[in-house]
């Protein structure tokens, strides 16, 4: 092998080399500048995962057609600690309870027709709800153990009344008060068959009236 042979084989595989470095860092590494300042100008995807130093999901942003667009934050072990939406639906945010099963703890979502708050039970059942309908009613509605409606503050339009009412352990009415345009009431109710006494105050005067359920024939 003479001297210019030698040379020919040392540029061969000089090339050789240099093509191999420059498919290493296209289909291998990210993109130089990414690697030099950490700064991607622009990232598209349906999906968006970011997890912790085990692998286990952190918090999660999709796009889903039927869910909606959200952005889901994890505990330790990867169930759902807070969960932001939007959806054709309603926007909403919901927060968990490490040990629930599919019920948000405290929610908050605005509806078409209206915005309602919840605090749920650890078993996911409603415990203390208010709800404001605009147009209609807004209230809040506290609940029993066994979700009846235990206590009822509602706030009508002008032409109708402010209202609370408290029910008894069988979710029947016990006590009513009602505040008009013109009058206020109050009424008190039998537990056993609907008999009540009730007073009511005017501009002119204020009376005591009683009645009992009709009875069937």
């Amino acid at each position: 092998m003479n001297h210019k042979q030698k040379l020919g084989y040392m540029a061969l595989g000089a090339l050789i080399m240099l093509i191999g470095m420059g498919v290493g860092s296209t289909f291998f590494t990210p993109p130089i500048e990414a690697q030099s300042n950490g700064l991607f100008n622009e990232i598209t995807c349906r999906k968006l995962t970011v997890v912790d130093k085990n692998g286990k999901r952190a918090i999660e942003l999709d796009s889903n057609d039927k869910l909606g667009n959200g952005i889901s934050i994890y505990d330790q072990n990867e169930k759902t600690a807070i969960w932001l939406k939007s959806a054709d639906y309603g926007n909403g945010i919901s927060i968990y309870n490490p040990n629930r099963i599919s019920f948000g703890m405290i929610e908050l979502n605005s509806f078409g027709t209206h915005n309602v708050i919840s605090i749920n039970r650890p078993n996911g059942k409603e415990a203390i709800k208010l709800d404001s309908s605009g147009f209609r009613r807004n209230g809040i509605s506290i609940y029993d153990q066994n979700e009846k409606t235990a206590i009822a503050l509602s706030s009508y339009n002008a032409a109708v009344a402010n209202s609370m009412e408290i029910y008894d352990e069988n979710g029947k009415v016990a006590f009513e008060f009602n505040a008009y345009t013109h009058t206020n009431e109050l009424s008190v109710h039998n537990k056993s068959d609907g008999a009540g006494i009730g007073f009511y105050a005017d501009y002119n005067e204020a009376k005591q009236t009683t009645w009992r359920p009709k009875q069937e024939e």
